[in-house]
């Protein structure tokens, strides 16, 4: 019976782990533009604590209390702890509360037969804590610091737990768990391996806690290595993608093995660079795997990554971190406020600019969604991807075109958008190309722009921004179009009759469309197949629509 129950929970209960097999890593294109695209940052040194009490962020959580550790350990507990430290706040408070403190669960997914879990989630930020204030015993007194490595850090063992609890070792752990997970079995190893600290009376062979020889350090460096060439299976997850670079961030900080801190930087670079040519201003409408239950989420900057990198990018240039900054997500920014990583420096230089427009293709794996983006400094055409099945996790966004137009629109329900036909599970929002988008909806229309003309169906709209900018609109049933002409020096007027004339057949309209003066030619399936791209060719020459084995990025 337990079989059976775990089995159905499996597959269709929503918060637990579906992945099973290898499937992803075997069919992924692992060729890539990303030596061309990414230098990788350079680790920096620790921000000394005495200079930490100019963070806003910081001094708030000190200030907040350190509450119960059994309900809130997972999130709230240990970050004020971190924060407390960190400003040589309340020391024999701290010390004595994590003294008194005992493992509220279990790590791994909490579910129906994992009750109590999530504790992966404190794990993680107790080896932050361990080793950030390794040097500082005046504040992490040596006592605290063996207790919580012999006993609040409850990883025992060299044997990676790679499946989820409860599922009878069917299914895999989550990949954000098994990292938080693994991460803190990891340096718990090296801890103890380094300094010697055992149980009083311990006769354990030190060597066991030697990551080189068992064996930790080899498949950490492998899962890591599959990480970096195929990129997050929970890509763009909400709220995961937070928990996930958290990992990566005290991995980076913290492993004494240069081969482990650098994928663990080298990842989230990959990342940040990815959320850089999928984001606007920190704005972002990208499609994403877990949760689905927030498909009605319709904020542009509410995600985990979007707040970690606005806390990396005005770190980086120097303004002081506060929630005017960072309304969102300030416990994840507290974690990346502390801990080394910054942002390279290319990247930063690259979203300051901007300047000339490109188109990014971003492979995501076998039976996953792609991500399309064509932008600019003034503009960000964004495909809303698909869904593969209730059991993929992943939640399609609309189409989305978010503009530099001095508005700041933080809904996409605010801008121009084309959002899928009939049930979500039927969505297939990949219509994205240069200069272009359609999709099997209408266009909807922000109510701050009006049409500038109009003729036969076609309206032509201006950017706020740059009046040189036109976007044109064509509605009709089961049909949105959207196309962009950004240094269009000819009247709305004008604009509106040629798109007409270069497409005076509805019936073709549904197929292919004409870009006048150019004439560019882009043909579309409106109703593609769920593994394939929207758009079919571009002035009669055949695209790669078979996105499952897309590379991790593609850039023109």
């Amino acid at each position: 019976m337990k079989y059976w129950c775990s089995l159905w929970l499996i597959l269709f209960y929503s918060s637990c782990a579906y992945y099973t097999g290898n499937m992803r890593a075997k069919r992924f294109n692992r060729q890539s533009s990303l030596p061309s695209l990414v230098n990788q940052s350079n680790p920096r040194q620790y921000v000394a604590p005495s200079s930490w009490t100019t963070h806003p962020i910081l001094k708030d959580w000190a200030e907040k209390p350190l509450g119960d550790w059994k309900t809130k350990g997972k999130v709230h507990s240990i970050r004020v702890i971190l924060a407390k430290l960190a400003l040589n706040q309340d020391i024999v408070e701290v010390n004595r509360y994590i003294l008194d403190a005992k493992p509220w669960g279990k790590s791994g997914t909490d579910w129906a037969f994992n009750p109590n879990g999530d504790y992966d989630f404190t794990e993680i930020l107790l080896c932050a804590v361990v080793f950030l204030f390794d040097n500082y015993p005046d504040r992490l007194y040596p006592i605290t610091q063996k207790h919580i490595v012999n006993y609040l850090l409850t990883e025992e063992g060299n044997k990676p737990r790679l499946k989820t609890r409860g599922s009878l070792g069917i299914v895999k752990e989550t990949e954000n768990h098994l990292l938080m997970t693994e991460a803190s079995r990891y340096l718990k190893h090296q801890w103890l391996y380094q300094c010697s600290v055992f149980e009083e009376g311990s006769k354990v062979d030190n060597e066991q806690h030697n990551n080189l020889r068992n064996g930790m350090e080899q498949w950490l460096y492998d899962y890591l290595e599959e990480m970096e060439q195929i990129g997050l299976f929970e890509f763009n997850s909400v709220p995961y993608m937070g928990y996930t670079s958290v990992a990566l961030l005290v991995l980076e900080a913290f492993a004494d093995s240069e081969r482990i801190s650098t994928k663990a930087r080298r990842i989230l670079d990959l990342s940040n660079w990815q959320y850089a040519l999928g984001s606007q201003n920190f704005r972002h409408c990208p499609p994403f795997r877990r949760q689905l239950n927030k498909v009605s989420e319709t904020s542009l900057n509410k995600d985990a990554h979007t707040s970690l990198m606005q806390t990396w990018y005005h770190e980086y240039k120097g303004k002081t971190v506060d929630q005017t900054l960072v309304p969102f997500n300030n416990h994840q920014s507290l974690v990346a406020l502390i801990l080394p990583y910054q942002l390279p420096s290319e990247l930063v230089a690259w979203i300051d600019s901007k300047k000339a427009p490109y188109f990014a293709r971003l492979g995501h794996g076998w039976h996953a969604s792609p991500e399309i983006y064509h932008g600019s400094f003034v503009h960000l055409l964004s495909a809303g991807g698909v869904q593969r099945g209730k059991a993929s996790q992943i939640v399609p966004r609309p189409i989305t075109l978010l503009l530099a137009d001095g508005r700041n629109v933080l809904d996409y329900t605010q801008s121009f958008h084309i959002s899928g036909k009939a049930n979500i599970g039927n969505w297939n929002n990949t219509g994205v190309h240069k200069n272009f988008a359609v999709g099997r909806q209408p266009v909807s229309i922000p109510e701050a722009y009006k049409a500038k003309a109009t003729f036969k169906g076609w309206q032509v709209f201006e950017h706020k921004g740059s009046r040189s900018f036109k976007i044109a609109v064509y509605n009709s049933k089961n049909l949105g179009l959207l196309l962009l002409f950004p240094n269009y020096t000819k009247s709305a007027d004008y604009l509106s009759k040629a798109l007409d004339l270069a497409n005076p057949d509805l019936k073709i309209l549904h197929k292919q469309v004409i870009f006048p003066d150019s004439k560019t030619v882009i043909s579309f399936d409106l109703k593609a197949q769920k593994n394939k791209w929207v758009i079919k060719s571009i002035n009669g020459k055949a695209v790669d629509r078979k996105y499952d084995n897309w590379p991790r990025i593609t850039l023109e």
